[in-house]
């Protein structure tokens, strides 16, 4: 059984995690941060480059929720024009504007979007175009370009599977596309090199008080069952959709806890060739005039998003029937010329929205955040989407700032980019890092790269990786960039636990493939194995782990 070293351990990851416990139960905190999505990951960095002492704990995988089943983009959020919410498309634009320029250009990159109008398209031309002029001025004219409109000839050639009949052109506006959850990882991994503790597999199971002021979190650590004290000066609740369970765990007063309303938004991986696409798309839904998109992703094609309330299991959230029908029509309503069909369809993912209770629609209700403090430390946030998450991050240090024994002091989360992405700014240095990474490891163009997309200048690490050892440079999925490097890389360097944390968050390997025979599943399985010191009933164990949820996630397509 082969298992690499690696005489410099990483201080996050899998065969360090039980230091960072270690650390946990002696340190005493600033702040305590409960959730590993992007919200609380956004925490965490901004509190540790102020330099907060900052503890950060998942109680399953970092951005195993919400913030590993979205739509993939950063955007203002077009619609919400409509609803007269000009303050959100401001903050999410200009916010959208900062992450492609400068936090992190090479993960959160220009995305072009096409807005077809048909003759009973509304709002008509007219109106969608001065939309979109108060939408790029809303963002200080700082987007990746501004927007123009089309011709319907210039549309077909872009899209020719667009319905032709009534169209009457349209335009192409930006927003970006990103990998929410390799967004999260990168903001973790950052406050950790600021000196936070993080810890993926601990749950918060109570609070303790002193003279009516929080003192310390009472913790779980899922791998082992034991128990211990996180010594805290605040605590800031950010788990989303949990965000109430979590507030009645932890003890904090009824008015001081968020009413959460979850809605599922599901998504379909297309094959390029049954839906070949180079523009993202946006489009009404003709069932119920719910705007949609068809997004190019990974050499792949999706289409999203549902937006229907959801009562289940929230941890065990999935594409059903009814979703995969609903968009596969409006995909067929508005491209007549697409091929595809269910039995087309590679990979589903579906994610559930933690919307702040309110009347109305699911599509109407306000994407904008809530914070709510409870006076004895706790801080609970909730509400918002991915691109806003720097904003909300700052708002919930500054709320919980009475209860540190130092000063808040300024942010910088905004003005320094992730370190992945330091030095990335421009398409040229990305260009010469991957031209770096080509000629330091023998890879082919498109891995070197699809490794600088993901990990920005952390690609030489993977390369690094490489070099030692050339069969890592297998490709999990046949005509996909991932290659088994990344497996290792994502336990020595990202805290990856299990074969799931790998192929579903810390590369999209899992969404690309229908992998029926597992045989990409075994091969990453194999390397995990090797690196980790599992035992073969333990590697079986997550292959069958693995199988079994490929199974849930596509068996709306029986």
């Amino acid at each position: 059984m082969r298992r690499h070293k690696d005489n410099n351990m990483n201080s996050f990851s899998y065969h360090s995690r039980s230091e960072a416990i270690d650390k946990l139960t002696t340190q005493v905190f600033d702040v305590v941060v409960i959730g590993g999505g992007i919200t609380g990951a956004g925490i965490a960095r901004d509190a540790a480059m102020r330099g907060l002492s900052t503890a950060l704990i998942e109680r399953s995988d970092f951005s195993v929720g919400t913030s590993s089943r979205s739509s993939k983009l950063v955007h203002g959020g077009l619609r919400y024009l409509k609803n007269g919410e000009f303050g959100l498309v401001h903050e999410s634009t200009t916010e959208r504007n900062l992450l492609t320029s400068r936090i992190a250009p090479n993960l959160v990159r220009p995305l072009p979007f096409m807005v077809p109008i048909w003759e009973t398209s509304k709002p008509g031309r007219a109106a969608m175009g001065a939309a979109l002029m108060m939408y790029d001025a809303l963002g200080n004219f700082g987007n990746h370009k501004i927007n123009r409109p089309l011709s319907i000839n210039r549309m077909l050639a872009i899209a020719p599977t667009l319905r032709r009949e009534g169209l009457k052109g349209g335009f192409v506006y930006y927003d970006s596309v990103t990998d929410d959850t390799r967004l999260t990882i990168e903001s973790i991994v950052d406050a950790v090199r600021y000196g936070a503790v993080a810890a993926n597999r601990v749950e918060a199971i109570g609070t303790e008080f002193r003279n009516d002021r929080v003192d310390a979190v009472l913790a779980r650590d899922t791998t082992n069952g034991c128990q211990f004290r996180v010594m805290a000066r605040s605590v800031i609740v950010a788990t989303g959709i949990w965000s109430t369970e979590t507030a009645v765990t932890v003890g904090a007063q009824p008015g001081a806890r968020l009413d959460i309303r979850p809605t599922k938004g599901s998504h379909i991986v297309l094959p390029y060739s049954k839906f070949p696409i180079s523009h993202a798309v946006t489009m009404m839904a003709p069932r119920d005039r719910r705007a949609m998109f068809v997004i190019p992703w990974n050499g792949m094609t999706v289409l999203g998003t549902t937006d229907t309330d959801y009562k289940g299991d929230m941890g065990e959230v999935f594409a059903s029937r009814w979703d995969v029908d609903y968009l596969l029509e409006a995909g067929h309503h508005n491209f007549p010329g697409m091929k595809a069909s269910a039995a087309d369809i590679v990979g589903t993912w579906a994610g559930l929205r933690p919307l702040i209770a309110g009347s109305g629609s699911e599509s109407s209700v306000s994407r904008e955040h809530s914070i709510v403090v409870d006076s004895r430390g706790i801080v609970t946030i909730a509400g918002g989407k991915l691109t806003t998450y720097r904003v909300m991050a700052a708002q919930a240090l500054k709320a919980a700032s009475p209860y540190f024994n130092k000063p808040l002091g300024r942010s910088t989360a905004g003005s320094i980019p992730l370190s992945c992405a330091d030095g990335l700014a421009s398409p040229a240095a990305r260009a010469s890092l991957a031209d770096e990474v080509i000629n330091s490891a023998g890879l082919e163009p498109d891995v070197a790269d699809s490794l600088v997309t993901n990990y920005g200048v952390r690609a030489r690490d993977v390369a690094a990786l490489i070099r030692d050892d050339r069969s890592l440079a297998e490709r999990m999925v046949e005509s996909h960039p991932f290659i088994l490097a990344e497996v290792v890389h994502a336990v020595r360097c990202e805290m990856a636990m299990t074969l799931e944390d790998v192929l579903l968050r810390r590369t999209p390997v899992f969404f690309l493939d229908r992998d029926e025979k597992g045989a990409t599943i075994k091969a990453a399985a194999a390397v995990m194995a090797g690196e980790c010191g599992w035992d073969d009933r333990r590697t079986q164990a997550e292959i069958s782990s693995l199988l079994e949820r490929k199974a849930r996630h596509l068996e709306c397509l029986a």
